[in-house]
């Protein structure tokens, strides 16, 4: 019989992430404990390899936060919904970035399709 564990809350997600990515620490420790601000940081830091083109760091990026929005509370399952992929952007401008889109695992892949269906719905015109 499989076992259940407890769904991770906000500080496991942190600790997770100044340990993966100790250069965003000090971003992380200025947002005052506030969840959202916290992973809006990661998603900016996550952008930055986006847009660097560097697509190791992008998927170690990617891994955690699907790991977070799989295990999550509801607190850090929205915030990572929220703050990480609803702002993070993949459009092809001076910078490519569509490569990136692809390589989404399949929760976050799932989310953000959910989020822009949703969002194409509540703006579309009758």
């Amino acid at each position: 019989m499989p076992s259940h564990s407890p769904a991770v809350h906000r500080s496991v997600l942190l600790k997770a992430l100044k340990e993966e990515f100790p250069e965003l620490r000090e971003r992380l420790n200025q947002c005052e404990g506030l969840l959202h601000f916290e992973v809006s940081e990661f998603r900016a830091f996550t952008q930055e390899f986006i847009d660097s083109q560097n697509q190791r760091e992008v998927e170690r990026c990617f891994s955690l936060a699907a790991r977070f929005l799989t295990f999550g509370n509801a607190r850090v399952r929205n915030a990572i919904a929220v703050s990480y992929l609803e702002d993070l952007n993949f459009k092809d401008q001076k910078v490519p970035r569509a490569w990136a889109r692809e390589l989404l695992p399949g929760p976050l892949d799932a989310e953000l399709r959910e989020l822009e269906a949703y969002l194409s719905d509540l703006f579309s015109t009758p």
